[in-house]
């Protein structure tokens, strides 16, 4: 949902849903297609479109309800693939500020964006190849900002080694999320992100051979070998 208030013609003011295809119903003309543009765009749209209707025409526009959006990740996770991440309201939350943010867009205040580490929980934790220094995040930009594709490269290590909020970056609709491949194995890096919780509580391991219990078994993420045998 978003909100227009109409300056001076307040008969109009209210919420308007903006519906699968991207579409919002306006009083006196109708529908008009609102996807893929900013708050800023909707506003000049409206000027435009209601200079015949009303004089001089003036609107305040804001967004009373996110919907969920998707994103992709692929490359060296547990779990690939495409996800619906929900906004949550009412919540603060760190990194909002961060250069980052402002280049890939902020969000209103009230509300709590999903964030690259909400998305990377998702899949799950990381191969042993994943390359968590670089992970790449491609975006459509807004018309507003000369439209086409752009891209930014996040340092997950920065975010839990060093506290850099910066790096956790707002998603957006449609954002893709590539964890790269790396020739370089950091064993001590993949066991400290293992730890975290950004990867899952348990994992799934087989126990085979001279034990009284064989077959798949649910241990705790970091269970030694000997801890699983037990």
């Amino acid at each position: 949902y978003i909100k227009i208030n109409f300056i001076g013609a307040e008969i109009f003011t209210g919420k308007y849903l903006i519906n699968p295809d991207g579409f919002i119903s306006l009083p006196e003309i109708g529908l008009i297609n609102v996807e893929g543009i900013t708050l800023q765009e909707l506003k000049i749209m409206l000027v435009e479109k209601y200079s015949d209707i009303i004089i001089n025409p003036e609107f305040i526009v804001s967004i009373e309800r996110f919907r969920p959006i998707n994103i992709s990740i692929k490359g060296e996770v547990n779990r690939p693939g495409l996800y619906l991440l929900d906004y949550k309201k009412n919540q603060t939350s760190f990194g909002d500020s961060s250069p980052l943010n402002e280049s890939f867009g902020n969000n209103p205040a009230s509300f709590t964006a999903p964030k690259v580490f909400d998305a990377l929980q998702y899949a799950e934790g990381f191969g042993p190849n994943a390359d968590l220094e670089n992970i790449v995040i491609i975006r459509q930009n807004s018309n507003s900002n000369g439209g086409g594709k752009i891209k930014t490269i996040l340092n997950l290590i920065d975010i839990l080694d060093r506290g850099d909020f910066s790096q956790n970056i707002i998603l957006r609709d449609g954002d893709f999320i590539t964890v790269n491949r790396t020739d370089k194995v950091l064993l001590d890096q993949i066991i400290g992100i293992n730890k975290s919780n950004i990867s899952p509580k348990e994992i799934r391991v087989f126990v085979n051979g001279n034990v009284p219990k064989t077959g798949s078994t649910i241990i705790r993420q970091n269970t030694t070998l000997n801890g699983a045998i037990a």
